[in-house]
């Protein structure tokens, strides 16, 4: 059934001529994100130490009959299947998230296997006491951090793409200026371009085409991502592209070679904020 289900879904794929994209952005890239070659030790042991206690206690748990173990077998094909997000970029985002399971398996058999021991009425009820002394501080917690935040503006405009979102000020005063900056040039009747990271912030808000420009990290693109890029900035014709300068902390997987290329081949002329803006006009 899952085979059909698959073929049918390659079948519309190709039928909206998106299967060689699809192909591309999902199996093809691995090799692009595999030369970020950013591997988080500390992390990656973390989540092999766990994935090792939770099936070493699950073989107690078996051994000695403690409980039914059909519910941590379950939860244990959900952890492998998430286990795959660590690959092929082993970060400490991708490890968290993947050990998250684990970390539930692991405490759902530490409850099976003491069960008796919370059974014991002084027991269980230093455990409410500690469950209620979590919850307390999480909800002291909570309130710190709005207190913390509260420089934060909420966006109320309905016709927004942000609409409900909390943006600090600088950058709510950020997203206004360049903004205008982006509409004067519009009203000139150039083409605006975005390379940044953060891109989405103008390109969602006033519909622009950016193209894959919203996110230009390393193994977004399928292959030759880069390569890619620099193919399609050769297209732009009465450009203004707006790029990312070196200044700004940039996600370690950002495109720093067609930066480059921008920077050496075309003509800078001006900054604002985060970004150096350069005239894009291949016309040959």
């Amino acid at each position: 059934m899952a085979i059909i289900i698959l073929t049918g879904i390659l079948f519309i794929f190709y039928l909206k001529d998106n299967l060689y994209e699809f192909i591309d952005l999902c199996i093809l890239e691995t090799k692009e994100f595999c030369r970020n070659g950013k591997i988080e030790i500390l992390e990656l042991i973390k989540n092999i130490t766990l994935i090792v206690i939770a099936i070493v206690s699950m073989v107690i748990i078996r051994k000695n009959k403690i409980d039914s173990d059909q519910n941590i077998i379950i939860l244990m094909c959900f952890a492998i299947g998430a286990n795959l997000l660590v690959l092929p970029i082993i970060n400490k985002h991708h490890v968290i998230m993947s050990s998250f399971l684990w970390e539930i398996i692991i405490l759902y058999e530490i409850y099976q296997i003491l069960k008796p021991v919370f059974e014991i009425k002084q027991v269980n009820n230093v455990l409410k006491t500690v469950s209620f002394i979590l919850v307390l501080i999480t909800i002291v917690k909570s309130i710190s951090l709005t207190f913390i935040y509260n420089k934060n503006i909420r966006i109320f405009d309905k016709d927004s793409a942000f609409y409900g979102a909390k943006i600090n000020v600088e950058t709510l005063n950020e997203i206004e200026e360049v903004t205008k900056y982006i509409n004067d040039i519009k009203q000139q009747g150039k083409n605006v371009k975005i390379f940044s990271s953060t891109a989405m912030f103008y390109s969602l808000n006033m519909e622009l085409d950016n193209w894959y420009f919203d996110m230009p990290l390393i193994g977004n693109m399928g292959k030759n991502g880069e390569g890619k890029v620099i193919n399609k900035i050769h297209t732009l014709e009465n450009t203004v592209m707006l790029v990312e300068n070196e200044n700004f902390k940039s996600n370690y997987q950002f495109m720093n070679n067609v930066r480059q290329y921008v920077k050496n081949n075309y003509k800078k002329i001006d900054e604002l904020y985060s970004y150096d803006v350069y005239e894009i006009n291949n016309i040959t």
